[in-house]
């Protein structure tokens, strides 16, 4: 809401939306423990795959809402290329900057 808010004052500003999946949400995709999600790799990539696909979609929510739930113009919001942050205590989340 603040970031649409923002948008609407400033009819010219854009907003990058940047999902990050994290290690934690590997732990849930595999069912293991969040705690053993590091040491599990895969030859083929298709965890990391899988990973960059939930970031993707974590960003497209955002867009989703700024343009059907606040109106904001899709054209006004930059795709970020997903990431996954590998640290201990990183969050699930979706970056926003102006």
């Amino acid at each position: 809401q603040r970031v649409a808010a923002i948008l609407k004052e400033h009819p010219a500003a854009q907003v990058s939306a940047c999902g990050v999946a994290t290690e934690s949400d590997r732990a849930v995709m595999s069912g293991s423990a969040p705690g053993k999600a590091a040491a599990q790799t895969d030859a083929s990539g298709a965890p990391n795959d899988a990973m960059l696909t939930l970031a993707e979609k974590r960003s497209k929510q955002i867009q989703n809402q700024l343009v059907t739930g606040h109106g904001i113009a899709a054209k006004r919001i930059i795709d970020c290329k997903p990431e996954i942050d590998k640290g201990a205590e990183a969050k699930p989340r979706v970056g926003l900057a102006l």
